[in-house]
């Protein structure tokens, strides 16, 4: 007999979330009638805490949240943070320093929070991939002078750096170069992005220790997501479930392709499974 699902774990953008970042009110219906029959459900994101949409927060009965791909997890409904790996703050400066007069957008997210330089938020439009994505920069990165500075000013609390190209062939050769350290995690969330954490801050293995500690086993684990920063969250999941608009690697890797975001993928998949959950 196949194990019954206890705990979904799913990413947010190109996932959980539409195009137009919203949640579907049918797929936020279907959100909460699992969480009642007794299924933990946990939003896995490489956003800071404090960028999640509200649309996820207004589902009730939401207690883990995995943020900063994994650097960070935490109970929302008491506040206490299960989890917190941060970045060397050697590696980030380095990290920085060679980001320095080239057209790459640094973000640091520290806390929950997105900070960026100001100069970044004047051209965001320069950057941003769509309408929406400009929207959700403009309305969550709070403004720095000097990325530096914050890092030597807050040293022990970077969880997550986010770089954002303009050059398609810049962030391939920064992704081949930094890929090839042993010291941090590199993974993207989208075709112009490259995310970096401590090497040892991923969905997955944040995902692997939150199961830990509720004794929730992987076979009794549903993962959704659609781009790299997903995989290993797949790899654990007893049952991994790639939406339509994923990368073709991530759909390889996953147990079940479903619709795609904009087509409630994550909806028709838990529908298609109903019966594997408790």
């Amino acid at each position: 007999m196949a194990s019954k699902i206890k705990l979904i774990a799913s990413d947010l953008d190109g996932t959980l979330l539409t195009s137009d970042k919203k949640i579907p009110p049918a797929l936020a219906d279907g959100i909460s009638g699992l969480i009642k029959r007794g299924v933990i459900f946990v939003p896995a994101t490489g956003r800071p805490l404090g960028s999640i949409p509200k649309d996820v927060f207004d589902i009730k009965g939401i207690k883990y949240v995995i943020s900063s791909n994994g650097a960070a997890v935490k109970n929302i409904q008491t506040g206490i943070e299960i989890i917190r790996t941060c970045l060397n703050a050697d590696i980030g400066l380095s990290i920085i320093e060679n980001t320095r007069n080239k057209e790459i957008m640094a973000e640091l997210f520290s806390e929950g929070i997105a900070y960026t330089e100001k100069r970044f938020i004047e051209c965001v439009d320069k950057y941003a991939v769509s309408a929406a994505h400009m929207e959700y920069v403009l309305s969550t990165r709070k403004p720095i002078d000097d990325s530096a500075d914050f890092i030597r000013r807050n040293s022990c609390r970077i969880e997550n750096i986010n770089l954002i190209f303009k050059d398609k062939n810049l962030r391939a050769e920064f992704k081949n170069h930094l890929s090839a350290r042993k010291d941090i995690s590199v993974t993207s969330s989208s075709p112009n992005n490259i995310e970096i954490t401590s090497s040892s801050a991923t969905k997955g293995r944040a995902l692997k220790l939150l199961c830990e500690k509720l004794s929730v086993k992987p076979c009794e684990v549903m993962a959704f997501g659609d781009n790299g920063n997903d995989e290993d969250m797949l790899g654990f999941a007893g049952v991994g479930v790639a939406t339509a608009n994923g990368e073709e690697h991530i759909k390889k890797l996953a147990d079940y392709v479903t619709l795609s975001c904009d087509e409630g993928g994550v909806l028709h998949a838990v529908n298609k499974f109903m019966d594997m959950f408790i």
